[in-house]
């Protein structure tokens, strides 16, 4: 191809010219929130489909483990929605033979709380939310972090090696600063109300910014529009 477009920068190889975008997202007007209801939220939730990949770099075992250590360590304060994590044997074996990577449990796991009819409901009802994407490369960042800044829940995020060149440090919690689950656990309990006031300041800042708009289908439409 004469003219590729990539969030990577090492897509496609050849001589093709490579342009950089950033996935789109849905946009969605402001609005402000208060840090009144902080206290009476639920600690931490997921939202996340039971799939992955075999491919390297791929987060999917990762997930899982996450899952049972954070239940471990939280209780009944760490929640699950999603699809697919109640699929049958013979579903789980025929997304295997496809070669879609998935968990088969004989027994739900207890933090497993069902499907969500809205995602925006669910997240707003939790001061935050594990984010993890579905691989770790440079610049692959999709809507998952975004659902929960808008939600006014505080991201805990793994994905992008680079993600604070697009979405600044203050309006999520970057998983790698933490040696271990325990010490993540210590951090979320005590974070306060405080804190939570911090971060809406931020995410005010975030998503008022062209930064932000940067991620919409219109500058997606345009980039590419402006380059064929």
């Amino acid at each position: 191809f004469d003219r590729t477009f990539s969030w990577s920068g090492q897509c496609c190889g050849g001589k093709s010219k490579n342009t950089i975008i950033n996935l789109p997202i849905p946009q969605v007007e402001f609005k402000p929130l208060t840090a009144e209801n902080f206290i009476s939220k639920r600690l931490l939730v997921t939202v996340s489909s039971n799939k992955g990949s075999y491919e390297k770099g791929s987060l999917c075992d990762f997930k899982y483990n996450a899952y049972e250590l954070l239940f471990k360590n939280l209780g009944n304060n760490f929640n699950l929605f999603g699809y697919m994590w109640d699929q049958s044997l013979i579903n789980w074996l025929l997304k295997f033979i496809r070669g879609t990577k998935s968990k088969y449990f004989y027994k739900l796991p207890p933090y497993f709380k069902g499907v969500v009819s809205g995602k925006d409901e669910v997240l707003s009802k939790y001061r935050f939310c594990l984010v993890i994407e579905n691989m770790s490369e440079r610049s692959f960042i999709t809507e998952k972090i975004f659902h929960a800044i808008i939600a006014g829940c505080v991201p805990i995020y793994l994905g992008a090696p680079n993600i604070c060149e697009f979405i600044p440090k203050k309006t999520f919690v970057d998983l790698r600063d933490f040696e271990n689950w325990n010490k993540l656990c210590i951090f979320i309990r005590n974070y306060n109300k405080q804190d939570y006031e911090e971060f809406l300041i931020s995410r005010e800042s975030f998503l008022k910014s062209p930064q932000y708009k940067s991620f919409s289908a219109i500058s997606f439409a345009n980039l590419i529009t402006s380059n064929i």
